[in-house]
């Protein structure tokens, strides 16, 4: 089949688009952010702990804590909880702290 210039034009064009916008969604997702607390974060758990990340609030998430358990289920937990101040702090104590947790000076204002 033989394509004129225009459309060997048209279709580079399309794959340029293509390439360039896959590369500027990566660029604004962050790789660090696993998972959304949608709803309002509970006040405790149960189970032992195998993860916990500290994530920002953003669009329809909530700040929160975000536990993996043992048995691999998630929960949001609310960073004002006194059980998830106490579990940081027991974390923290076993050399396991939470990952991006905020530093002191700027959190539980």
């Amino acid at each position: 089949m033989h394509l004129s210039l225009t459309s060997r034009q048209t279709i580079s064009l399309f794959y340029a688009v293509v390439l360039l916008s896959s590369g500027v969604f990566a660029a604004f997702t962050d790789p660090k952010v696993t998972t959304c607390c949608p709803k309002h974060p509970a006040k405790s758990a149960q189970g032992e702990i195998v993860n916990c990340t500290y994530v920002h609030s953003r669009r329809k998430c909530h700040e929160a804590y975000v536990l993996t358990m043992k048995n691999n289920r998630k929960h949001c937990i609310s960073v004002h909880s006194k059980w998830m101040i106490s579990k940081l702090e027991e974390l923290k104590n076993q050399s396991r702290p939470c990952e991006g947790t905020p530093k002191e000076s700027n959190w539980r204002k």
